[in-house]
């Protein structure tokens, strides 16, 4: 619920700052970079011809999906792929960074021809907040909103950017997802004792036994080899995804 409270200051700060219906909502973690092209790109041309922003906008999938490839605490470790839908090649993929046209957003598209739908959650003035009930999106359950040609779906608040399923993806030299990215094991351990993940023996656990992430890093880190651990390192990563994408000017 806080989570979904702090994304939704998020919409009333677009709004306020005068966002229209031709406008991209993009939203991110902080670990999760686009790349400048791919975002030029985006101000130019329409992702996968998902999305409209005339009158005519019924919002039937305007989610679009970025899939950056994984880094795990150095861009020389990167996370390898398993074959799996979080894999695009070779490489892993992290696809949570999200995309919507203004005209499906709330407060910005047109909120009577696209209904409310029920939510989870309901805020201090008991106006509704949160993710989508089963049969609006829950889950992925869309069974309870009309389909046709001519049916205005509903609009998207923030936790439908983070939550909901969308077959408009896009792979390749769209960004990076910096995971774990500090300087110190300190700031590692802070970060699992009281945010994301939480594990409750953070600073007295060792680094690698935390989770699959850090196995990965922690042997990463020292050559180590990670033959048969779920999560494994690409080897030569940073030279594979340089075939064929620009890298961040960082990591050159």
């Amino acid at each position: 619920v806080r989570e979904h409270m702090m994304r939704d200051s998020i919409l009333k700060a677009w709004k306020k700052l005068g966002m229209t219906r031709d406008d991209i909502g993009l939203i991110i973690d902080m670990d999760e970079v686009p790349s400048r092209d791919f975002l030029r790109a985006a101000q130019m041309c329409n992702p996968l011809g998902a999305w409209k922003s005339g009158p005519d906008e019924r919002c039937e999938e305007p989610l679009v999906r970025l899939s950056h490839v994984m880094c795990e605490g150095s861009p020389q470790c990167i996370h390898k792929g398993d074959g799996g839908t979080a894999s695009h090649g070779e490489f892993a993929t992290f696809s949570r960074s999200a995309m919507v046209i203004g005209a499906c957003i709330e407060g910005i598209g047109d909120s009577t021809k696209h209904l409310p739908v029920p939510r989870v959650n309901k805020d201090k003035n008991g106006n509704p907040q949160g993710g989508r009930q089963k049969g609006y999106g829950g889950k992925h359950d869309f069974s309870k909103i009309p389909k046709g040609a001519n049916v205005y779906r509903p609009l998207y608040n923030t936790a439908d950017f983070r939550q909901l399923y969308s077959p408009n993806k896009i792979f390749g030299g769209v960004g990076f997802h910096l995971h774990n990215f500090f300087d110190s094991a300190d700031a590692v351990r802070f970060k699992y004792a009281y945010f994301g993940h939480v594990h409750k023996h953070a600073y007295t656990a060792p680094l690698g036994a935390m989770n699959a992430d850090m196995n990965l890093f922690v042997k990463c880190a020292h050559n180590i080899s990670d033959e048969g651990n779920r999560k494994q390192r690409l080897v030569d990563g940073l030279e594979i995804i340089a075939r064929s994408y620009p890298l961040l000017e960082a990591f050159r």
